[in-house]
């Protein structure tokens, strides 16, 4: 909660002025005088006038004022909620020659403009009482401060985006309509102190709660499925954050109905940053950091990015583990193990993971552990259908179970280059020159089978495996998953 003072501009204005009109009409009824047009203004004099002349003919005036003051009150901002609200006004003179006791209160105003006035703008204000006590004429401070706190009405008349306008006119004669008893040639007067003036000015007093200001920075660590959102929550209007995060969609200009993160409740100044998950690589967002308080919540402006694909298709090891980013650029993890019998391993509480990428072994009609391929297809099918348009029994993409029971040790085999192939009898296999092939009569033996990669071609890249389509790299000169 926050309490600010508006002013209105002193002359020449730029925003916002303040002044007031008159009708002067001798020999006029009361009321042809009150619906009259105007013809005379004052808005660069440093008081303002609420007055009432008397004509010298028999209950017939001639002068009418109404003041008119404006406020740019556009710094409260969008949203905020405002609490109360007082204007402040310093008398400068006080006369009751009619003897009519006059009272005065605050109207609103509709100006032609709102950096000067003219003569017409005598009509061109309210008629609702935007407080509910008038100040009358024994009441009224001469040379010290009147205020007069705003109801509903007038609160609803501040702009929290823009001018605030408001009027000040005689309320038990002028605005009921209601004659005054009349006496020749005199008048009742009471006037305060302007914008224009040395002395103590008019001034608006607002007490609001605001929505917190928020900006949105670029995007970090932009990585397959994810990335990091960047916000700074720049003023918190008085009133702490209950929400804050960052809201995402493939159309600009997300809210909190798209999706978000929720970081929960903040109450200091400064950064903060959000994981964004879930993302599809390649496909562009609009972000927003936005941060929420009791008056409402405040976004951002739009961050574009897209979901990154740059790291898919790598590979490399982290000790004995396997690790890539797989065609989304999402990475998965291979979990290495050197048990490939029938005894539960990694938590397994069924058949065991074995720790290569295998031919599916279970049930195999012809005895077959697999077949040529020059790719290890990604399904999770690991029984002996064909899948992925394979013609033989298919190759299972993933880190299977070892389902068939034989005695330790089981017999390792090494896949050839195509130059080099021959049964899977426990010989040792040739260098791979190029390409990975083996055919169906080369892997004859019904075992338990896990496969060496050697190749001729692979340069040593510390700590890494990286594919360049058909060529495999590494840090020595063979994988050897067991």
């Amino acid at each position: 909660m926050a309490t600010t003072n508006f002013y209105p501009n002193a002359h020449p204005e730029t925003t916002s002025v303040d002044g007031y009109c008159y009708h002067n009409q001798n020999h006029t009824a009361w009321a042809a005088l009150v619906a009259a047009a105007g013809n005379a203004v004052y808005d660069s004099s440093d008081t303002m006038q609420i007055i009432i002349f008397s004509s010298a003919s028999t209950n017939n005036w001639s002068q009418i004022c109404r003041a008119i003051l404006l406020f740019d009150t556009s710094a409260l901002g969008a949203g905020c909620t405002i609490l109360s609200a007082t204007l402040h006004l310093t008398g400068c003179a006080k006369v009751d020659n009619l003897g009519i006791t006059p009272s005065i209160n605050i109207y609103g105003a509709t100006p032609a403009s709102n950096t000067a006035l003219a003569a017409t703008d005598y009509a061109n204000v309210g008629s609702t009482p935007f407080c509910d006590t008038e100040i009358t004429y024994a009441s009224f401070n001469n040379g010290s401060w009147n205020i007069f706190a705003l109801n509903v009405a007038g609160l609803a008349a501040i702009d929290s985006e823009g001018i605030s306008k408001f009027s000040i006119r005689n309320a038990n004669y002028d605005v009921s309509g209601t004659p005054p008893t009349w006496a020749s040639a005199n008048y009742s007067q009471m006037g305060f102190y302007s914008g224009d003036s040395s002395h103590s000015r008019p001034y608006l007093a607002v007490t609001y709660k605001g929505i917190p200001t928020i900006s949105t920075q670029s995007m970090s660590d932009v990585v397959g499925d994810t990335a990091t959102g960047n916000g700074t929550v720049e003023d918190l209007s008085d009133d702490n954050l209950t929400q804050h995060g960052h809201c995402w969609a493939t159309s600009a200009s997300p809210t909190t109905a798209d999706s978000k993160t929720t970081l929960g409740a903040k109450s200091t100044l400064g950064t903060f940053v959000s994981s964004l998950t879930g993302l599809t690589p390649g496909t562009g967002y609009y972000v927003r950091a936005y941060g929420t308080n009791s008056v409402g919540t405040r976004y951002g402006d739009n961050v574009y990015f897209k979901a990154s694909l740059v790291r898919a298709g790598v590979i490399w090891m982290e000790g004995s583990n396997l690790h890539g980013f797989d065609e989304n650029a999402v990475e998965r993890t291979y979990i290495h193990t050197i048990d490939v019998d029938d005894t539960p391993v990694n938590n397994a509480t069924t058949d065991p993971i074995s720790s290569n990428w295998a031919y599916d072994h279970n049930d195999a009609s012809t005895g077959v552990h697999g077949a040529g391929a020059n790719t290890l297809l990604n399904t999770g099918d690991v029984d002996d259908v064909p899948v992925d348009s394979a013609t033989t029994a298919p190759v299972s993409s993933n880190w299977a179970y070892d389902h068939v029971a034989a005695a330790d040790p089981h017999t390792g085999y090494r896949l050839e280059s195509a130059d080099h192939t021959h049964a899977s009898t426990g010989a040792e296999a040739g260098q791979l020159d190029h390409g990975l092939a083996m055919t169906a009569a080369s892997l004859l033996d019904d075992d338990h089978t896990q496969y060496q990669l050697e190749s001729s071609l692979m340069s040593t890249i510390a700590g890494k495996v990286v594919c360049y389509e058909d060529e495999v790299v590494c840090n020595d000169n063979e994988i050897v998953y067991t």
